[in-house]
């Protein structure tokens, strides 16, 4: 599994791993697709040797309207496409709105599985 760091001043383009960690994962090209939620956002690949192996450094910034918030995440490679997660988006009913303690106690625990969890409603 891979270790991740944010980029809070990354252009939003690139991610940044070792020549190891590139070999590693088997990229056949210096391109990857990085998936946050529905989120599907290519990226080139530099190369820089002073990262240490299974270590990646992403842009924090993805869109003008997506950061990645710092959490802790599970971060993998599949088929030369980076995925990071889980993102778990949760629209509560409209009886347990007015009831938060309902809708969190579906959540204990959350931690240990790693990842975001954003609640919305329909008007969001």
């Amino acid at each position: 599994m891979l270790s991740i760091t944010l980029d809070k001043k990354a252009s939003g383009n690139e991610v940044v791993m070792s020549e190891q960690t590139y070999r590693r994962y088997r990229y056949k090209s210096f391109k990857t697709v990085l998936h946050f939620g529905v989120l599907r956002k290519p990226l080139t690949i530099r190369i820089n040797n002073s990262l240490p192996s299974d270590s990646i450094i992403i842009p924090q910034k993805l869109t003008n309207h997506i950061r990645v918030p710092e959490l802790p995440y599970v971060c993998f490679v599949k088929n030369e496409e980076l995925f990071l997660g889980p993102v778990i988006g949760y629209m509560p009913k409209k009886f347990t709105i007015s009831n938060p303690q309902i809708w969190l106690n579906r959540f204990m625990g959350y931690e240990k599985v790693k990842g975001l969890i954003f609640i919305f409603n329909k008007k969001a």
